[in-house]
Order: structure tokens, then sequence, then C-alpha cells
């Protein structure tokens, strides 16, 4: 009767494994593994191709998959693996080549209910480990709505099991951005990450921009820092707090030499360094800094300055400018108000000049000058509004007095002059109306010696209009 048991525990062994052998080796089972797949999947599963064994490899001519979230299609995918690993509780693939991804979201029909989460929200149990080697994808879209995002390349080394996810290398390429990854992220509490990463990125003139640091902490406290090479060189430091509670933020910006000629991208030439600090939360931002550089047409020049987001529901419209303070042409610059580019792009300010000295930008006009204007602006029917009243500038310019007061508003492509007076020496003018396609303008003009008024005239001059 023992013997009778072994024989027939033996021949079920072997019709056992000669079923798995089929299994895995043979096309049929391939073919009936793809079917089972669309019958019990929740979308629509279609394969326009399908060869190879379940033991690998498996190739996939026109994957189309399609269910009530998302539609995903695949070119051509061919995937080798060991089948036996999974004795081992684990997936290991060894090769996965992919062409032509495309993913399109559908867009939800209303949005789901915010909570806060915390770190046993996140805890993740993985019945089996996931070994991924010599992945690669080319061509990749995401779309969702009207925005569409391209990747070309898409390359992955890693592996996924309960301690956590060790990436040896993940590398990202699209057509303006190359981004590279490896490090390892802990499955613990908080999950505990150090990974490196490196990116390089194509501006539109050509010129090049590339950086490399770490991101390393948990999620109660984690810190980024880059380091940048190449058309502008800076560190940059991002220290965040309490990711899943009360979420709080720092950085910190030092660029001692820049160049913006290097970056090829029409700003004006300025050669210098900056450094910016910066703190807030999801409510608010700060921002203080200090730049000092040179430019062809202002000389040098140094600015402070310290600014802070919009508050409440449109904290993301705009900035305040709580103090913005310019040393520049010999003398300063001193300005507060608010900037704003949503809905439109607007702003307010205030701003006092102290011993301008316009000589560097006009040759011809030294001298020292004091201001004190309001301005404000914006977008309006895609059209620029601004105004400027000008409560006081005085001083003197070619050794002569000057004072100016006035109220203008520029609109519809002209300028409409609210009132304007203005003296040089003893030489004194007004005028009100509008500068545009069409002039209407009255002004007033008395002066007894016109250098007063311009460099090499001569002359005297008294006349309205």
């Amino acid at each position: 009767m023992k013997r009778l048991l072994l024989i027939s525990c033996a021949i079920f062994v072997a019709v056992l494994l000669g079923f798995v052998t089929w299994l895995l080796a043979s096309e049929s089972a391939l073919q009936w593994v793809y079917r089972e797949a669309q019958s019990r999947l929740p979308g629509t599963l279609s394969v326009n191709a399908v060869s190879g064994r379940l033991a690998g490899p498996v190739r996939l001519e026109g994957v189309r998959y399609r269910d009530q979230d998302q539609t995903t299609s695949i070119g051509l995918i061919s995937v080798n693996w060991d089948p036996w690993a999974l004795l081992k509780a684990e997936i290991h693939v060894f090769s996965l080549q992919a062409q032509a991804l495309e993913v399109s979201l559908n867009e939800p029909a209303g949005s789901p209910d915010s909570k806060q989460a915390d770190a046993a929200d996140l805890k993740v149990q993985l019945p089996l480990s996931l070994s991924i080697s010599n992945a690669q994808i080319d061509g990749l879209v995401f779309i969702r709505g009207d925005e569409t995002y391209q990747l070309e390349q898409v390359a992955l080394d890693a592996r996924l099991d309960s301690e956590g996810l060790e990436i040896d290398g993940l590398e990202i390429k699209s057509p303006d951005v190359d981004l590279s990854f490896q490090g390892s992220i802990k499955l613990d509490e908080n999950y505990p990450h150090d990974v490196e990463i490196g990116w390089q990125a194509r501006l539109p003139s050509g010129a090049i921009m590339a950086g490399d640091g770490r991101l390393a902490g948990d999620l109660a406290a984690t810190s980024l820092v880059q380091q940048l090479q190449g058309a502008l060189p800076l560190s940059l430091n991002i220290e965040l707090r309490d990711a899943l509670t009360e979420l709080t933020w720092k950085a910190a910006i030092e660029a001692e030499s820049f160049d913006t000629n290097l970056l090829e991208i029409g700003l004006p030439e300025l050669q210098g360094s900056v450094s910016l600090a910066a703190s807030g939360d999801l409510s608010v931002a700060r921002i203080s800094g200090r730049v000092d550089a040179e430019s062809v047409e202002l000389g040098p020049f140094s600015a402070d300055f310290e600014l802070r987001s919009l508050e409440g529901e449109r904290r993301f419209d705009g900035l305040y400018f709580d103090s913005l303070q310019v040393n520049v042409l010999d003398g300063d610059v001193s300005a507060s108000g608010q900037l704003n580019w949503l809905p439109t792009l607007g702003w307010q300010a205030q701003v006092k000049t102290s011993a301008i000295n316009p000589v560097t930008l006009l040759p011809e006009w030294p001298g020292k000058v004091d201001a004190t204007l309001v301005s404000n602006g914006g977008i309006e029917n895609n059209e620029l509004i601004a105004s400027a009243d000008i409560t006081r500038l005085e001083g003197s310019l070619r050794n002569y007095p000057v004072s100016l007061q006035g109220s203008l508003h520029w609109r519809n492509q002209g300028i409409d002059i609210k009132s304007l007076n203005f003296a040089s020496g003893n030489t004194t003018g007004a005028a009100h109306g509008r500068l545009g396609e069409q002039l209407n303008l009255e002004w007033a003009l008395d002066s007894s010696d016109l250098a007063e008024l311009y460099p090499g005239v001569r002359g005297q001059l008294k006349a309205t209009g």
C-alpha cells in the first residue's frame, strides 16, 4: 500500500511538473493566459500580436488597454523574466524593452475628498519582492486633458521588497531635460531616504545648465542639496519639515558669480553675485536676498529686497514687495508694493529715489535727482495700461536746479497727461492733453536761455500751443 502511494505521488508530481513545463514553454499557454487576462481585467484589453513563451521572452505588439480612468497603448513590448524566482516569492525581470507608450488619463468627474495623511496610511505590505534590470522604454507620451508631456526614454535598474526600494539607476530623458536617480527609500516608519539626483537642461538658446546633489532624510525632515554648473553656477539648499502634517520649508540660494550672457536667452547683460533666503508653509512664503552686479547700461549696482506671497485663497496670485532697496547710478532707490500675475498681470508700487546720477545712461546729463512717485498698472483686454503720479522730482542736472511734478497715464497706445509742470534753471514749462496717433496737447514754455532746457541749444523762447 505504501509503495502504491509513493508511486501515485511520483506520478502526480511528474504530471504537475509536466504541466508547469508546458505552461512555461508553450506559446499556446501564453495565448491562453492572454485570453484569461482579457476576460478578467476590469477594462478592455486588446493585443495585435502575441508571441513567445511564459518562461520568456514574451513579445506583444499593438497593446491597448482602456478602463474608466485611463487609456494605455504600447507599440511593442518585450519581457524576459525568471519564472522559477516565484518559488522564492520574487518577481525577477532581467529584461524589459518597450516602445511607443502612451497613457491618456481621463478627467475625474469630481475632486476626491481630501484628508490629511499620516505615515500609517502610507505603509506598504508586499507579498512578493520585485527586481527589474535592463528595463528601457523608448518614446513616452502622457496626456491629461489639454496637457501633453513627452519623454524620449526611461531606463531602470531597481529592486523593491519588504525592506524598501533600491534604485541602482533610473534615467529619464526628455527633449529639454535629462534626469538621473540612484539611492534608496526604506519602507520603515517615516520612510527614510537617501537619493542622489543629477540633471541637465537645454535652454531654448542651446545653452546648457546642469546640477547634481542629493535628497536625504525622512518624512519628518528632509533636505535637498543641489550644486549647479554650466550657464548659471549656484548652490541650492531646501529643507522640508512635517511633510504629512503641517508642512514648513526653507531654502537658500547662493551664486557667487553669474553672467547672464552665458544663458543666451536675451536677458540684459549682468555679471555679479546673488544670495536668496526663503521660508514658509502652504499658506505664506517670505523671500529676502541681495544682488551685487554690474551692467553695461547701469554700471555697478546692488539690491536688497524682502518679498512675501499674498495671503488666503489668493496666496499663489502674486507677491507683496515689503522692501526693495537698490543702490544704482550713484544713488538709492527704495520701493514697496504688490505684483499680481493672476488672474492678469498687475502692479502697485510706491517708489522713492535719492541722489540718482543719470550720467551713465545720459553722458550729457550729470547731476543728482531725488524723486517720489506712485505707479500702478496691468493688462486689461490684452493691452498694457500704466500710470505714474510724480509727486516730487527735484535736484540738479548740468548744474541747473530742476523740478518736476506730473500725472501720466498710458492707455490705447498713447499717453494721457493729466498735468505736467517742470523747471530747469529759470526755464519753466507745463503741459496737459494726449500724445498718441492723434495729438491733442496744450503746452506752455518760458525760457530766457534754452541751454537750461537742452545742451547745445541757444536762444530764448516764450510760447504756448
